[in-house]
């Protein structure tokens, strides 16, 4: 079966918000790009991704911290910052329940691999 193609606006916000993760986005900001309705906007892109906008955007961040975590020399106060997050005991906790480790046992176990 051949997966339906996203609907444009869809792939458009999404593009929007993975390129500018420190945006403090909601879901009005989005249904604005998008041109709908707030609730429109939420049917769609739930239907067209399987997660309401916040999760993904929730997960985009989550994502770009742990990949900025492997690749950089960061603080994770500047990681933070740099993904838009706004609650560092959110976040520790959220990275904490997606990834098993806190953000600062994550990098030390991800290096510890790399080096052995």
């Amino acid at each position: 079966t051949e997966t339906p193609k996203m609907e444009y606006r869809v792939f458009q916000v999404k593009k929007e918000v993975l390129e500018n993760l420190r945006f403090d986005w909601t879901i009005e900001k989005m249904a604005e790009l998008s041109n709908l309705s707030k609730e429109h906007f939420h049917k769609l892109f739930k239907k067209q991704t399987g997660e309401p906008p916040i999760q993904f955007v929730r997960r985009s961040r989550l994502q770009k911290a742990k990949e900025l975590l492997e690749t950089t020399n960061l603080r994770v106060k500047e990681v933070i910052k740099e993904v838009g997050i706004r609650d560092q005991t959110h976040f520790v906790r959220d990275f904490k329940k997606a990834y098993g480790f806190t953000p600062n046992e994550y990098r030390r176990k991800y290096w510890d691999n790399v080096q052995a």
